[in-house]
Order: C-alpha cells, then sequence, then structure tokens
C-alpha cells in the first residue's frame, strides 16, 4: 500500500508541472544519446587497441562508430542555436561523471591487478 501511495504521490507531482516533465523526457533522451557516444567512442578505442580480436568486429567495420558520432553531433547542433545551451550543459556534466567513475574504476583495476601480480611473486 504504501509503495502505492508513493508511486501516486511521484506521478501527481509530475502532472502538477507539465514543463518539468517535458524536461525530464527531453533530458533523458540526451543522456541516452550520449551514452551511445560513450559507446562508439569505447568501440573505437577497443578497435585500436585490441586490432586482432574478434569481439570487436561490427557490421560496417570501423566507420560505424564514427557515423553515429556524426548523427548524434548533427542531432545537437540545431538545438544548441535554438537556445537549448542547457542541455549541452547537462550532457557534458553527465559526460564527466562517466569519465570520473570510468578513471576510478580503473584506477582501482590496476592496483587489484598489481597487488595480484606481488603476491603471485612472493
Amino acid at each position: 500500500l504504501r509503495a502505492v501511495v508513493l508511486v501516486t504521490l511521484c506521478f501527481s507531482a509530475l502532472a502538477a508541472f507539465p514543463d518539468a516533465t517535458l524536461f525530464a523526457i527531453n533530458l533523458s533522451a540526451m543522456c541516452n544519446a550520449a551514452v551511445v557516444s560513450i559507446i562508439c567512442i569505447t568501440v573505437i578505442k577497443a578497435r585500436k587497441k585490441f586490432p586482432g580480436q574478434a569481439a570487436f568486429n561490427a557490421p560496417g567495420g570501423k566507420i560505424t562508430p564514427v557515423i553515429m558520432m556524426i548523427v548524434l553531433l548533427s542531432c545537437y547542433v540545431p538545438q544548441f542555436f535554438m537556445g537549448g545551451w542547457y542541455i549541452w550543459v547537462f550532457t557534458a556534466s553527465y559526460m564527466l561523471c562517466g569519465v570520473l567513475i570510468f578513471f576510478s574504476s580503473a584506477k582501482k583495476r590496476r592496483k587489484a591487478e598489481t597487488e595480484s601480480m606481488d603476491s603471485l611473486h612472493e
């Protein structure tokens, strides 16, 4: 019963502010585009780092992620010129959070690997 009341209150609050709901929907769409961009960049980097591994083969070859990045950026540019600068700010902050999480987890992974190798040599 508490879950039903909580969900009802949340959706009632969203319904009271339709502009905020539209903003949240647009923001989530932009975040999804940012995630796709990050995946494209990761695939490009992985293909350069591990060129011989078949796990990174995709239809269209190496050009597919590049084309996807161009498409995403071409969708962003008109919104920026129409006064949608806040979308770029949210996207940049979202990507910055992702980069920070990536590098912090990579640092932890390297530290764990180093400790693992040190224990093997003892």
